[in-house]
């Protein structure tokens, strides 16, 4: 099992232990589709290290398959997390940015059909230069980490609960 196997079982393990708790459920589920993005992150950077000089067409076009798939699990997040009505202040900070509507709407060009092939909805993020990119890679820095303080909080008062029966 890869490490999003091996997280994707504790999650289900800690959530078995209080199966009664709709906002643990709640969160939960968007912490799945924080790790979703997470293997599609990591699958965009092990490509970007595959590269070779005669493989052009095939890495790009696979980078921005990966990339693409990223962008759109992450703002799945943002969705989730404003629905759930989370905060965190690091989250709350970077998600008052005007790149959130980018975002949304390169995940609306990714996951419904574009008419054109280049779409404005794909490269307005791009375009909107490196610091758009590093705000990405901010914003699903700052998820992860609150997920994984949240399950890692979650699975500590299991196991003091365990301990003390």
């Amino acid at each position: 099992m890869d490490d999003i196997d091996k997280q994707l079982e504790q999650f289900r393990i800690l959530l078995k232990s209080e199966p009664n708790n709709p906002r643990l459920d709640n969160e939960f589920a968007l912490g799945r589709y924080c790790l979703w993005a997470d293997k599609m992150q990591h699958d965009f950077f092990r490509h970007l290290t595959q590269r070779t000089e005669s493989d052009d067409f095939h890495f790009e076009e696979h980078g921005h398959i990966y990339m693409s798939y990223w962008y759109g699990a992450l703002y799945v997040v943002v969705e989730g997390w404003k629905e759930l009505k989370l905060t965190d202040p690091a989250i709350d900070q970077l998600l008052g940015s005007p790149k959130v509507d980018l975002l949304r709407r390169y995940r609306n060009g990714v996951f419904h059909f574009q008419r054109k092939f280049y779409d404005e909805r794909f490269w307005h993020l791009m375009l909107a230069g490196r610091e758009s990119i590093e705000w990405v890679s901010q914003l699903h820095r700052e998820f992860r980490r609150y997920f994984m303080s949240f399950f890692a909080a979650r699975k500590k008062a299991r196991n003091a609960q365990a301990a003390s029966s």
